[in-house]
């Protein structure tokens, strides 16, 4: 390795506890480019830059965390323009007016510090659009257009783009599907790891009033009793406090009705994988949870409540998500049925070769890298 070293800076990535599936992507990131600097012969460091810094989980003496004022997007710059080079994931699924405006001008601030401070940028791994509002659509494509790199996680992106970025952009894995974690031996009881979604489970904002999604959690548990199944409610949004989008909340008092083990107060994604990992069967509404699943080997039924699932997972080929929008509560248990029993070694074979096709698009990713990383 030359003496050179690369300061590497992550924005729209988070190293901070609380929601785990932005840390699964700042730790999928950091391997990425730990693979990228050892093929080119470079040292590394990496500066995280993240607007609130909450009990960080960073393990790497190679990274550090650095905290933005997102209301001075002029100092902000400054902070970035030491930097060699920025990668720019906007928290995986926040680059859309699809959460509103007011979240994507937040998001846009952060953009418009990465362009004032002259350092060269890559749009890391993730998903664009939808974009409902023209202006939105304009402004994300004119700040895309000035990246070195364009990186999806699935191919439905491609939409929200103009013809010049579609034909810039690659389409790669989500990088939680990369995230390290401890392998740790299966349960003695065959045992289905449950991700209940706080926020869908205590608002229909989302999903709207149609959607019975607290009565499907209720259906689920007491369908895999019945069953005889061991239920391990596993939550991957945590925080102390009782807001409305956590789901260790909600855990805690599902497992008190039902009789389950309580739900572990992990503090780690890598520990959250690991015990996923454990399990012989998993059922998410985190995207990231079920992502952690497939990606240690588990056999797992995802249930959307975006379009980000479905993209996802269709572009590694592994097509067993359900939309919560569309799949009625009896068709998801049904499913449910069929996949833990008749159908289990089938959707075993799945998630090894949905495996396989990630570890190729991985090795895409860290050779775009690297030779993004000669230019500069």
């Amino acid at each position: 390795m030359s003496n050179r070293k690369i300061k590497i800076g992550l924005v729209g990535h988070s190293y901070s506890r609380g929601n785990f599936g932005l840390c699964a992507l700042a730790f999928g990131e950091q391997l990425a480019i730990e693979k990228a600097c050892a093929e080119v012969g470079v040292d590394y460091e990496i500066i995280s830059f993240e607007a609130g810094i909450n009990d960080p989980c960073n393990d790497s003496p190679k990274v550090t965390i650095e905290e933005i004022d997102l209301r001075n997007v002029f100092k902000t710059a400054r902070q970035l323009s030491k930097c060699d080079l920025i990668f720019d994931i906007t928290g995986g699924d926040s680059f859309s007016d699809i959460y509103g405006v007011k979240l994507f001008v937040v998001n846009y601030m952060i953009k418009i510090a990465v362009m004032l401070s002259g350092v060269p940028y890559i749009a890391a791994p993730q998903t664009y659009g939808p974009f409902y509002k023209g202006w939105i659509r304009m402004l994300s494509n004119f700040y895309l257009s000035k990246a070195k790199g364009i990186y999806g996680r699935d191919e439905k992106s491609g939409k929200a783009l103009t013809k010049e970025n579609i034909n810039r952009m690659k389409s790669v894995a989500d990088l939680g599907f990369a995230m390290p974690y401890a392998i740790v031996p299966k349960r003695q009881q065959f045992t289905v790891g449950l991700n209940v979604n706080g926020l869908l489970y205590q608002s229909n904002e989302i999903l709207g009033n149609d959607c019975a999604y607290k009565e499907l959690c209720h259906e689920m548990i007491e369908l895999l009793k019945e069953k005889g199944y061991e239920v391990l409610l596993i939550p991957h949004v945590l925080n102390e406090n009782k807001t409305i989008d956590n789901d260790y909340h909600v855990s805690v008092q599902l497992s008190a009705e039902y009789g389950l083990e309580k739900p572990a107060f992990l503090k780690n994604p890598k520990d959250v994988k690991s015990l996923i990992s454990s399990c012989h069967f998993f059922i998410g509404s985190r995207m990231h949870a079920t992502i952690g699943a497939v990606s240690s080997g588990v056999p797992t039924l995802p249930l959307a409540y975006s379009r980000k699932f479905e993209g996802v997972f269709d572009s590694i080929g592994y097509k067993r998500t359900l939309d919560l929008k569309r799949a009625s509560n009896q068709v998801i248990l049904s499913a449910i049925s069929t996949m833990t029993d008749k159908d289990y070694d089938k959707v075993k074979a799945d998630v090894m070769r949905a495996n396989q096709i990630v570890s190729e698009k991985m090795n895409i990713y860290i050779t775009e890298i690297s030779s993004i990383l000669q230019t500069i």
